[in-house]
């Protein structure tokens, strides 16, 4: 069976929780690591706590017991000039973890919906976002 299968669960725990989660989140930042578009973002980063960080951040945004107390996503990333195409690529490098973890396709359609508001505070681009 698909994770996410069970409607009467929240996001998070269709996702498998905090282990679910963090799994997605190592396959996300391995394809990351291998994407020289996006890869120089994460130059000199301690990946054990960026994973740790996006496996709480994750949790809480999809209705997980974890409280995301960190910098503001504008503060976190104003420096980094992302680009609002390569925010898309990241987002597609999340839902590719997503379909690799077995994330069924509607949870992923929540997760992704769930991101995309953000793309305007992390770039700068203050356009609506397109689907």
């Amino acid at each position: 069976m698909e994770k996410g299968n069970e409607p009467t669960q929240s996001l998070y725990g269709r996702l498998g929780g905090k282990n679910g989660i963090h799994s997605v989140v190592e396959r996300f930042y391995g394809k990351i690591q291998e994407d020289s578009n996006v890869s120089h973002y994460f130059r000199n980063i301690d990946y054990a706590k960026l994973m740790e960080h996006q496996t709480v951040f994750l949790s809480f945004a999809t209705g997980g017991p974890d409280y995301y107390a960190g910098k503001s996503l504008t503060q976190a990333h104003e420096h980094l000039k992302i680009t609002p195409a390569h925010f898309d690529d990241v987002l597609g490098h999340l839902s590719d973890a997503l379909i690799e973890s077995g994330v069924a396709g509607s949870d992923i359609v929540q997760v992704l919906a769930l991101l995309l508001p953000l793309k305007s505070r992390m770039t700068g681009d203050m356009k609506k976002p397109s689907v």
